[in-house]
């Protein structure tokens, strides 16, 4: 996958970048460092390697996501909460902007994720990994909240 520096994709005339990309990482290289921060944590909090093991495809499947999350989350600010649509049957109209739904439905899933990841943590450790979570993605109605303010 192609890395784009920031001043080449201003030369280029990219109008917006990933947050990712902004790093001059490629989009697997930022997913790699998500797995890298998870693996990190369950270390330092002394998690048996089978554990590790069982976990493996869960965190590289939650890291996949939070990257995908913070990708939407750009695209979300940017866009508008209503979209028109015409489904080429003649039948058009407004509706709300897909990127909600698909933004919404993945964070449920990452949330899953991370739930299953914290569960192999010591009970002090989920409570502070949880809020770190939580803090950090907003949900859907905190972006409209945002756009609604920024616009007004």
């Amino acid at each position: 996958a192609p890395i784009y520096p920031l001043m080449r994709a201003r030369e280029e005339g990219v109008v917006r970048m990933e947050r990712w990309e902004m790093e001059d990482l490629s989009f697997e290289e930022a997913v790699k460092k998500e797995e890298r921060k998870i693996k990190r944590e369950l270390k330092k909090a002394k998690i048996s390697t089978h554990k590790m093991k069982v976990l493996e495809s869960v965190i590289a499947h939650a890291s996949w996501q939070k990257v995908k999350l913070d990708e939407l989350k750009d695209q979300i600010t940017e866009s508008e909460i209503v979209v028109e649509y015409n489904n080429g049957g003649g039948q058009e109209g407004t509706r709300i902007n897909p990127l909600f739904k698909a933004y919404e439905a993945l964070w449920k899933d990452y949330m899953m994720g991370m739930g299953r990841i914290l569960g192999a943590f010591p009970e002090e450790k989920q409570v502070e990994l949880k809020e770190k979570i939580d803090s950090k993605q907003p949900t859907v109605l905190d972006l409209v909240r945002e756009k609604k303010r920024t616009s007004a």
